[in-house]
């Protein structure tokens, strides 16, 4: 492409905690050759940056984002009425060891509130290995829903906590989508980006493999208000029409228009 006389714009979204689990060779290849880079945070950007000797005016962050119309009038009691939950606390993310969903079991054994799990199974061992530890919680599977679904939007809605333990997140669309559907408590991971998008308005666990702490936190974040401003906040920062205009920019910035 480059030999071809073509501009290359490169989105990597990847987080290099560990350099060893990456072939960074490559990807340094790959980003010493494009003409502009867009990651998906200036956390990540500054990371590449840092780790790869990269220079700093080749990166433009373009956020992920969020359909700000979609997430209006959404009707919290559909999905209570359809499953039958008062209160619950909910995990939207595929079953698979990243997202972290034995250790979010394993912390809800002393939390009277059952967890809703609502994904696909990506990896079926780990998800008998879910099942193994459910123990005195209450647990309850379901099948994903389309995306932006009533079902889906209700059961974000709804929830009384949203958690993502993940053990990386940049930033998780799950917990934006839960954030702008008007989920006022959300405890997510603080490994990745999440802390840039969401700032003060969330709680956040760093020792993620700690079911200790994770139910201490679970606790604390139920027994507050959470935050009133979080969905407007996020509907604004974090909207697809933001981001499309950053990508423009992105673009005309590698192709030398600006």
């Amino acid at each position: 492409m480059k030999n071809a006389g073509k501009k290359l714009a490169v989105s990597p979204v990847i987080w290099l905690d560990y350099m060893d689990k990456y072939p960074i060779g490559e990807i340094k290849a790959i980003l010493d050759l494009a003409d502009v880079i867009l990651p998906n945070s200036q956390m990540e950007a500054d990371m590449l940056v840092d780790k790869l000797d990269l220079p700093k005016n080749k990166f433009v962050p373009v956020y992920n984002a969020v359909e700000p119309k979609v997430f209006l009038n959404i009707d919290k009691t559909l999905f209570k009425n359809k499953y039958g939950f008062d209160k619950y606390i909910l995990n939207v993310a595929n079953i698979e060891p990243r997202k972290n969903q034995i250790t979010l079991i394993d912390a809800m054994q002393n939390i009277n509130i059952p967890l809703v799990i609502i994904g696909h199974i990506r990896d079926k061992e780990y998800f008998a290995e879910c099942q193994k530890h459910i123990g005195y919680a209450s647990v309850h599977f379901i099948e994903p829903f389309q995306h932006n679904s009533p079902e889906l939007l209700s059961a974000y809605a709804g929830a009384e906590l949203f958690a993502l333990p993940s053990t990386l997140e940049t930033p998780g669309l799950a917990a934006l989508e839960a954030a702008a559907a008007g989920c006022k408590k959300l405890v997510i991971t603080g490994i990745g980006s999440t802390r840039e998008y969401f700032k003060e308005s969330v709680s956040y666990i760093d020792d993620i493999m700690n079911k200790s702490e994770l139910e201490k936190i679970i606790n604390s974040k139920l027994s507050d208000q959470g935050s009133n401003n979080l969905s407007n906040y996020i509907r604004t920062q974090f909207s697809w029409e933001n981001t499309a205009k950053m990508t423009k920019y992105a673009y005309e910035m590698g192709s030398g228009e600006l």
